[in-house]
């Protein structure tokens, strides 16, 4: 309901507010680099990958999130229960 857009609406928004990276992930020649129109801007360590990685994936799941409780938000939504009898 509205506690799950809140909660996803946070998870999506939270990364996108707190990057401060300007550029892409990848990995080069064995090597984890930010890169920005192509040339390397940084080298990273595993762990940085991956927790960029992690905080990219809780951005989508949140968009997720926000989007399956949205419906379920709104004034007067029914859901199966709330329908009544038919006839």
């Amino acid at each position: 309901m509205t506690i799950a857009l809140l909660g996803g609406a946070f998870l999506f928004a939270h990364p996108l507010l707190t990057d401060t990276t300007a550029g892409s992930f990848e990995q080069r020649n064995g090597k984890y680099v930010e890169s920005e129109d192509g040339a390397v801007v940084r080298e990273l360590t595993e762990d940085q990958y991956e927790s960029v990685m992690a905080a990219n994936q809780r951005g989508w799941a949140g968009l997720a999130v926000a989007f399956a409780g949205a419906p379920s938000s709104t004034p007067g939504s029914a859901t199966a229960g709330d329908r009544g009898p038919v006839g």
